[in-house]
């Protein structure tokens, strides 16, 4: 019993171990050296541990591996030196992580460095002429029924430098919800800001306060939503347009099921025309063909409530739904991804459908392609142009 006693004691008086990890630097270039140290307690001298890299190859370390290992030193200490290859491939900024694992390579990691930047010293930066365009993400149909604005679209040109950073966001289109359909999602890029379109109008109200505040309202924002048709006000109107769209089509000046149609880029949204029919989406506009082309930024079409025929979306922005009150929950129309289409409105029956995501593009010599330095981009790379359809993070050209 004593025996045991003494063991479990000395099991506490030691400890468990402890690893701690030191960077000398988290930014190197290439050619240059960064040095892990380890410290670490109850540890015996002696003691191997490993190491490994993950987020660039082999070949970016001089010693041609992203695997080793190394041994604790008397003072409880060990320590990695990598150096980093200079080649003359341009790859851009890129990322690695350094791990401490015991047992094998594999093994459990027991520390792991902060993300380490190494600079593409390889790159020499030339300008070069873009032109480009930011389209916001759609807004979201109404449940009830109006239908969802289109994002914003922006187009613009200027000077780009390869090997150089350039932020983008890519916004996400209004979610289906069961109420006033949600706003679109801004995109971003080379300083210029494309907003979403407005949610479409449900029961009782008339559009999406966000963007589409207000009718004729110049905020900045993409097209407003359309109005509901239940419980609104007739004559209510739509959502107004911001800086870079339309409204959304009132409600109908009498009776009716008939919601009205999302604001699109081309065009303001239509009220139903009759009360039993819903409004048509307004119209969109075109990418130009240098930029791959494609129909972008229409409006949602209107739902109808009572059964009749919904209103049309075009240019990306989608139909509404029909069906009486009560009934299955209809076939979602969603706008279409990458177009800032809006979503279509709904009956009674489910949520407003999804506004369509945005998109961005741009053009560059078929000299350049293009690359995304530390990930979180979807994107895709043609000899003429570069088509980011989600995610956020860093664009750059070698």
């Amino acid at each position: 019993m004593s025996i045991v006693s003494q063991s479990i004691f000395l099991g506490f008086a030691q400890g468990l171990p402890t690893y701690s990890l030191g960077t000398s630097s988290t930014s190197v270039n290439e050619g240059s050296t960064v040095t892990f140290t380890i410290t670490t307690a109850n540890v015996d001298s002696g003691t191997t541990l490993y190491w490994s890299v993950s987020g660039v190859s082999s070949s970016d370390f001089t010693v041609n591996s992203t695997t080793g290992s190394f041994t604790i030193g008397s003072n409880g200490q060990g320590s990695v030196s990598l150096t980093l290859s200079s080649d003359s491939t341009s790859e851009g900024t890129e990322y690695f992580t350094f791990y401490v694992r015991t047992g094998s390579t594999s093994g459990t990691i027991v520390a792991t460095s902060p993300q380490i930047t190494v600079n593409d010293t390889s790159i020499n930066s030339q300008p070069f002429g873009a032109s480009y365009v930011i389209i916001g993400g759609g807004g979201g149909g109404g449940r009830f029924n109006g239908g969802g604005g289109a994002g914003a679209y922006r187009s613009s040109s200027s000077t780009l430098q390869s090997g150089v950073n350039y932020p983008i966001t890519v916004g996400a289109g209004g979610a289906r919800y069961s109420g006033q359909g949600r706003n679109g999602n801004s995109s971003t890029a080379f300083g210029i800001t494309a907003p979403g379109g407005g949610g479409g109008g449900h029961r009782g109200y008339n559009t999406s306060p966000g963007y589409a505040s207000g009718a004729g309202s110049p905020s900045p924002g993409g097209s407003g939503g359309g109005a509901s048709a239940y419980d609104t006000p007739p004559g209510a109107p739509g959502g107004g347009s911001g800086s870079y769209g339309n409204p959304g089509g009132p409600a109908f000046n009498g009776t009716g099921w008939g919601g009205s149609g999302g604001g699109g880029y081309g065009s303001s949204g239509s009220p139903h025309p009759n009360g039993s029919t819903g409004g048509p989406g307004g119209s969109g506009t075109n990418i130009p063909s240098p930029l791959g082309g494609g129909q972008v930024c229409g409006g949602g079409g209107g739902g109808n409530y009572n059964g009749g025929p919904a209103g049309s979306g075009s240019f990306g922005g989608k139909p509404g739904s029909n069906g009486g009150g009560g009934s299955p929950a209809p076939t979602y129309h969603d706008g279409t991804a990458n177009t800032g289409g809006g979503g279509g409105g709904c009956n009674e029956s489910g949520p407003g459908s999804a506004g369509g995501s945005g998109v961005v593009v741009v053009s560059h010599p078929s000299s350049f392609s293009a690359t995304n330095p530390g990930g979180g981009l979807t994107y895709s790379d043609t000899p003429s142009y570069t088509r980011v359809t989600s995610g956020s993070g860093n664009l750059m050209f070698v």
